[in-house]
């Protein structure tokens, strides 16, 4: 745009927005826009102009204020020093907060993130439904202002997890606060709003939703395979249809007594506020959220839901088979996903996983899906199921049924191992730094940062150099280690192997063949017989100074 008087045109850095700066109006031209605006607009009676056009409310999550509290150095930041971790600010028998203000990307954002962990939330399959839809009804009677603060440069997200409710707000750091007190004032409100109209309709449009997204749970063999193992192992899992025939049941006025039992039975509320935020800001905002959800009072963190897993075998190998058939009738394709139950959350396991994985990811691909020609989905991952670590391979295919697909990972695993243990020293050097490189790339933003360190503090775990600590596990690994520990824990004694077979649409799960070694599950029957192990809560670092 060409410049007019009153000066250059100016980007504004935050908002990407072009602006210049005009002198003062003068007082005899503001005169003659008044007269105007007073004067006949020409519309029913000669009304005034006034009367004819209003302004829209100003939109209250603009930011006004974008100074830094954390401004750069003077000689600018070291992009190779190491990242500081959170400091925990306060803890209380209501919960803990932990801050990090901003060392690297100097910009007037932030991040505000807090479980509220709440007795019983996964107690029953009624609790975990009211649960789930307390959060999507306040998400969507907050629809408007969530439209008005993306216009601010501010994100929100609440949701519902099996230890309470959890929210997230980014952007702006100036109005952060108050979006997210408005979120948790709403999500408080819904305990004395049981026969509000308003709520009744969202509660209305969020339960045809969700029976719709229940209705389709699992509609490809895909999404059914991982389904079902997680529904193997985690200790409190509630299955789509059970869900889809209890929430069909629900009212606003259970909605409403459900939050103001929950609430009201305490909460303990886990708080990272990261970005241009300092210690006082932190401390401010929690107090605001926590009054906002009308000072519950305090729960012991042991009273919260704990993370419970169930364990393949107490002890040996084992190698188990849950088969399903898939929930379209028509589909034409099959799925396997082959687990391993390895051990909970250690820094030297999940090292081991990890350069297991970027050894084997490559290929694996290339041998059943290239090759092959097995499926078009062929993949490995490590998994960190509520802290219990594993590793997975699956394939879904079109063309193969799941004991075929099962004898060619087998084929393949033999292959694998030979050539880890055989592969040239300089190359598994290579492959080592690769994927050292990959665990230890640095947070590209506020969110990111956001999104490594607080999911540490939801768990419990507070380990906030995790990646610097597997890095330095990873280059002590070596070759030989690697190759005999993969060969104990996928194809050896210490092997604990759940394989979930979800046959195409037509096919008989119960009839299928079984891999030599393997024995069929029942889960309906069997779960309960398995141990389970509880992840251990560990102790809050130290106070800040």
């Amino acid at each position: 745009a060409a410049p007019g008087p009153g000066g250059e045109w100016q980007v504004e850095p935050w908002f990407d927005t072009q602006f210049r700066v005009c002198p003062p109006l003068s007082a005899e031209r503001r005169s003659l826009w008044d007269e105007a605006y007073a004067g006949a607009g020409g519309g029913p009676g000669d009304a005034p102009w006034a009367a004819l056009f209003a302004l829209p409310k100003p939109n209250p999550y603009i930011p006004t204020d974008l100074s830094l509290l954390c401004p750069p150095p003077a000689g600018g930041a070291d992009p190779s020093s190491k990242p500081s971790p959170p400091s925990l600010l306060e803890s209380t028998q209501s919960g803990c907060v932990f801050c990090l203000p901003d060392s690297r990307f100097f910009a007037p954002k932030g991040v505000v993130a807090l479980e509220i962990g709440t007795p019983g939330a996964s107690a029953s399959i009624e609790r975990r439904l009211l649960g789930e839809l307390a959060a999507k009804v306040c998400a969507e009677l907050l629809n408007e202002e969530s439209y008005s603060a993306s216009l601010g440069g501010l994100g929100l997200e609440i949701f519902a997890t099996p230890r309470g409710w959890a929210l997230q707000v980014d952007g702006f750091s100036h109005k952060m606060a108050q979006l997210g007190v408005r979120a948790c004032e709403t999500l408080a409100s819904l305990a004395t709003r049981g026969d509000d109209a308003e709520v009744g309709e969202a509660f209305s449009r969020v339960l045809q939703q969700y029976e719709l997204g229940l209705s389709n749970a699992c509609f490809k063999v895909g999404d059914r395979a991982p389904y079902e193992r997680r529904r193997v192992l985690e200790a409190s899992f509630f299955h789509y249809d059970d869900m889809l025939r209890a929430v069909r049941g629900l009212t606003p006025q259970q909605l409403a007594g459900f939050v103001a039992d929950t609430l009201g039975g305490g909460a303990y509320i886990s708080t990272y506020l990261g970005g241009n935020v300092d210690a006082a800001v932190a401390l401010s905002f929690s107090k605001a959220m926590h009054a906002a959800l009308g000072s519950p009072p305090p729960l012991q963190q042991s009273d919260v839901h704990a993370n419970t897993v169930m364990l393949l075998a107490d002890e040996g190998s084992c190698w188990l088979v849950w088969a399903v058939g898939a929930k379209n009738p028509t589909d034409s394709n099959s799925a396997v996903e082959t687990y391993w139950q390895l051990g909970p959350s250690e820094h030297g396991l999940s090292a081991r996983l990890t350069l297991l994985e970027h050894l084997m990811y490559e290929p694996l691909f290339d041998a059943l899906r290239t090759k092959q020609q097995l499926g078009y989905t062929v993949h490995c991952c490590a998994r960190n199921t509520l802290q219990m670590l594993g590793f997975t391979v699956t394939v879904v295919s079109a063309t193969h049924l799941p004991l075929e697909i099962e004898s060619r990972i087998g084929e393949f695993l033999a292959s694998f191992l030979d050539s880890l243990a055989a592969m040239p020293a300089t190359e598994f050097a290579k492959n080592v730094e690769a994927a050292v490189a990959n665990r230890l790339q640095r947070d590209r933003n506020l969110a990111e940062e956001a999104a490594r360190y607080f999911p540490e503090i939801e768990a419990r775990t507070f380990v906030f150099d995790r990646a610097e600590r597997e890095a330095e596990l990873m280059r002590a690994t070596s070759q030989s280690e690697l190759t005999e520990w993969a060969r104990r824990a996928l194809v050896g004694d210490e092997a604990r192997r759940l394989s979930v077979h979800v046959h195409k649409g037509g096919a008989d799960p119960a009839g299928e063949a079984l891999p030599d070694g393997a024995l069929r599950f029942e889960l309906e029957t069997e779960k309960a017989k398995l141990s389970t192990w509880t992840q251990p809560d560990e102790p809050l670092p130290p106070l800040a100074m």
